[in-house]
């Protein structure tokens, strides 16, 4: 299961200059690289980093984002958060000649994690933040939706075709809630549905506990047609979209679950 952790205290150097994606190379003492990590994964996981000039003329020029490693090579965010001289600047850094710092960055849920694993609450029994991240559909081919969960064991899981995987030998059981929109820009048609259910976690493999399914909440006439299904594929919890032909359509979510796991 693509995932990864604070623990893995990743972090690299570039000299790399420009917008354009980083090639990584090399590795700095008492750090672990992004290549070979589990990260790098075909531009399967999903993370956030920050890049940070730290010598020569790319001093004070900071670019923050959630990127995906493929081939060796930390593909930037188009639209990420960026920084020069303390000033926000709008789109990806164009850095400037000189040492730059590549780490991944901790999420503000890791940070609260961290905060509740020190203070010695039981963290398998928090309520966790789920998303679906922007997914596009451009056929009417049902589509599993990619989809990211924080856990008790302190885990971002991005997994695509997935949306919510468990790791093989976990047992316990998660309700989720979450609301699913689907939109169409260019004619403004959207839809969006609610999803609510019990699912149960043993040795790894999912149930969904009766027979619980999307619930529409509202949609466009342009949107009648288009679906949100919800079922279970070994590991993992699944949300299959189904579009329109010849439609660009973008389908999120956000919501959380609530469990134990062990």
């Amino acid at each position: 299961m693509p995932y990864y952790a604070v623990k893995n205290r990743i972090l690299n150097e570039t000299t790399a200059t420009g917008t354009a994606d980083i090639a990584i190379s090399g590795f700095v003492a008492g750090y672990q690289s992004l290549v070979g990590s589990e990260l790098d994964n075909a531009g399967v996981s999903i993370f956030p980093y920050i890049i940070e000039g730290i010598s020569g003329a790319c001093i004070g020029q900071v670019a923050m984002g959630y990127g995906t490693m493929n081939t060796g090579t930390l593909e930037r965010d188009a639209s990420e958060f960026s920084l020069v001289g303390g000033s926000q600047v709008a789109g990806p850094v164009d850095f400037l000649a000189g040492t730059k710092r590549v780490y991944v960055a901790p999420t503000e849920n890791e940070l609260v994690y961290l905060h509740d694993l020190s203070s010695g609450m039981d963290t398998s029994r928090l309520s966790r933040q789920v998303s679906i991240p922007e997914t596009p559909t451009t056929d009417a081919t049902p589509t599993v939706l990619a989809g990211s969960i924080i856990f008790g064991a302190g885990v971002y899981s991005a997994p695509t075709g997935t949306t919510f995987d468990f790791d093989a030998g976990w047992d316990g059981a998660y309700t989720f809630d979450l609301i699913v929109n689907a939109t169409k820009v260019a004619t403004n048609d959207a839809a969006a549905w609610r999803v609510t259910c019990l699912v149960t976690i043993t040795a790894g493999v999912v149930a969904l506990v009766g027979s619980p399914a999307p619930s529409a909440i509202a949609a466009t006439a342009g949107a009648a047609a288009w679906d949100l299904d919800l079922g279970v594929s070994s590991n993992s919890l699944t949300l299959t979209a189904t579009g329109a032909a010849a439609s660009n359509i973008s389908w999120t979510g956000i919501g959380v679950a609530t469990g134990t796991v062990a």
